[in-house]
């Protein structure tokens, strides 16, 4: 018997198939008539009771039977009563109200189906049920809620207020997903119309691999503090995995690298030339490592040993190219800065890798044109954040890429960041072109002034890159007699931050066959910066190498150098030091793919200059 216990005589008889030989009666008629046959049953009842008390004096039957006559009671709230779906959402992180927002496969996922009623009072006890397909074919099992309180609305905000299902993850694989809401599933309210308790919603789950992050952790040096700063580990990953439309974030830890500079210091000058070197770094990891395209590379720098001994006060936290996946950030510390700043950093600059400008407003430059609302960086929509079960007001958040706050992200934003993510896929080895003696150039780009300051530059094995026959930034590449060997368009790359772009040039280009000279870097009809490179006449030998138990050792003829080492052959590489000026390293074989070499590459010379040392020698 169930039955709605507020109304002790707002009950709908329903005489079971099962105890009547197929034949059912089903009440549903004006309340008067239930309470007539209610009446009926009652009456008849204590008929049957008398009889039998009047047998059982007038004979001791042989045995008693007794026979129960099920009554299943279904809430009458009345009997115009009308439960429906306004509609149903598929979130993962972002949703309109027409699921607009598109999905990705594998992803934590939440179905909110919104049920209101035509009454001004509320209905207990309800209960929704979800079933689901996949690509036409219905997937195993159902899930249904607990019993609710359904009112005459629903609201967004609240998640409270709706029906909410995190879908099991054998629902999620990619395809044409079908999900049927049905409101009452098991007919225990009396309604007048059934009609419009159950909806169907399509959505398509898109197969996004995993986000690819590298994060780079930072030994970092302030020489306006002038103290050491100790290397992070990643508290940025499991954030980035909440709020970006990807499955998964697939992490690998770097060897930590030194970092010596003044990110924070009184001259804004010298902390943005800081800034600039350190992204240059990460991006030459990327580089010199030979890593695959859809791979991530993220610097991260501490702030503070202790709570009290912090450098960072304040002023540039992050720097990123846009389209190009390299990007830096700072650890801050949550007691000072608050939860989660130090991944809300690292997601909006690994945003502006995935190809997103600024959102508009609180300062920001380099906005993007496309913004679906101008002058206006909030989501727009209702948010959720699914890990820890909290909605976000459209009103009160902004996007990712805003410099107000708090920040979640926007449907604009979301879409963007799945195109991005979801091209990687499509990215095949056949389109890789093959490495080749290259010249490894990096240019850091004043656009006012016009004129490019070049970094070390190195011999490397290398697939070309950033060089597009578009751009009126080139390269040259000049022997001793001043003749010009080769020439080559390069693109220049935009890095963003709050209120600055930085511009440099990172390209690998083909080496000629004869020493080079010097590099110069070009503007239309300008030379805008030049480097001129050591001539040499002989390789180095070996004596000029040596591992010595975990200590590294090398001859630097006063170059800067590279130090990176191999396992399989170079086809790919984990870098060391970049640019250092040292002669020794201190190295964790522990950490290494045993039976591989280092090589150390010296830079700003004519002809390649590499020493080798295997492993194993000591």
């Amino acid at each position: 018997m169930r039955y709605n216990g507020s109304r002790s005589l707002g009950w709908d008889v329903d005489l079971g198939t099962s105890c009547i030989r197929g034949i059912r009666v089903n009440a549903r008629r004006h309340s008067r008539l239930h309470l007539i046959v209610f009446v009926l049953l009652a009456t008849a009842s204590a008929v049957l009771l008398l009889l039998n008390n009047q047998n059982s004096r007038a004979a001791k039957p042989a045995a008693v039977h007794t026979a129960y006559l099920p009554i299943v009671a279904r809430s009458l709230q009345g009997s115009d009563t009308d439960l429906f779906i306004d509609h149903v959402e598929v979130v993962q992180g972002i949703q309109s109200p027409d699921n607009t927002v598109n999905l990705v496969a594998d992803r934590t996922t939440m179905v909110r189906v919104f049920v209101s009623s035509n009454l001004t009072t509320n209905i207990n006890n309800v209960t929704v049920r979800l079933t689901a397909s996949l690509d036409g074919v219905p997937l195993v099992g159902s899930i249904t809620s607990a019993p609710q309180t359904v009112g005459a609305s629903t609201e967004r905000l609240q998640l409270r207020g709706t029906f909410n299902f995190v879908l099991p993850s054998n629902w999620l694989a990619a395809g044409e997903l079908e999900v049927t809401a049905t409101v009452d599933p098991d007919d225990v309210i009396y309604e007048q119309i059934e009609g419009n308790n159950t909806v169907v919603t399509a959505a398509e789950l898109l197969d996004v691999p995993a986000l690819d992050l590298k994060i780079v952790p930072i030994r970092y040096y302030d020489t306006y503090k002038g103290l050491w700063y100790n290397a992070p580990g990643d508290d940025i990953s499991d954030y980035i995995k909440r709020i970006f439309p990807i499955s998964n974030v697939q992490v690998t830890l770097a060897p930590a690298q030194d970092f010596v500079g003044e990110l924070s210091h009184p001259d804004f000058n010298t902390s943005y030339n800081s800034w600039l070197r350190f992204l240059e770094m990460i991006d030459s990891l990327r580089v010199l490592e030979n890593a695959p395209e859809g791979r991530v590379y993220y610097g991260y720098a501490p702030t503070q040993n202790t709570m009290y001994d912090r450098w960072y006060l304040g002023g540039i936290a992050g720097l990123g190219y846009v389209g190009w996946r390299d990007s830096v950030g700072l650890q801050l510390h949550p007691n000072v800065w608050g939860a989660n700043v130090s991944a809300l950093v690292a997601a909006h600059e690994i945003g502006h890798n995935l190809g997103l400008r600024h959102a508009p407003g609180c300062g920001a430059t380099s906005v993007d044109p496309y913004w679906p609302t101008p002058n206006d960086g909030r989501i727009g929509e209702v948010g959720i954040d699914l890990e820890i079960m909290e909605v976000k007001d459209p009103l009160e958040n902004y996007d990712l890429m805003s410099y107000c706050g708090p920040r979640w992200i926007s449907p604009y934003s979301y879409s963007k960041l799945l195109d991005s993510q979801a091209s990687i896929a499509s990215v095949g080895a056949d389109i890789q072109a093959a490495p080749v003696e290259s010249l490894f150039v990096r240019a850091a780009i004043d656009m006012q002034a016009d004129t490019a300051t070049l970094s070390p530059v190195y011999h490397i094995e290398a697939a070309p890159l950033g060089i597009d026959p578009r751009s009126d930034y080139w390269i040259a590449l000049v022997d001793a007699d001043g003749i010009e060997l080769s020439r080559t368009p390069v693109v220049v790359r935009e890095a963003s931050a709050v209120s600055l772009s930085a511009f440099s040039i990172v390209v690998v280009i083909p080496a000629p066959e004869a020493a080079v000279a010097s590099v110069v870097i070009g503007h239309g009809e300008q030379v805008i910066g030049q480097r001129v490179l050591t001539q040499i006449d002989a390789q180095p030998v070996s004596n000029d190498v040596r591992l010595s138990g975990s200590l590294l050792h090398w001859q630097n003829n006063g170059l800067p150098a590279t130090v990176r080492y191999t396992a399989d052959g170079g086809a790919t590489w984990e870098v060391l030091a970049v640019d250092t000026l040292k002669t020794s390293l201190m190295v964790d074989l522990t950490s290494l793919t045993p039976g591989g070499y280092f090589e150390i590459t010296l830079a700003d010379s004519s002809l390649p200059l590499i020493y080798q040392v295997h492993a194993g020698a000591r």
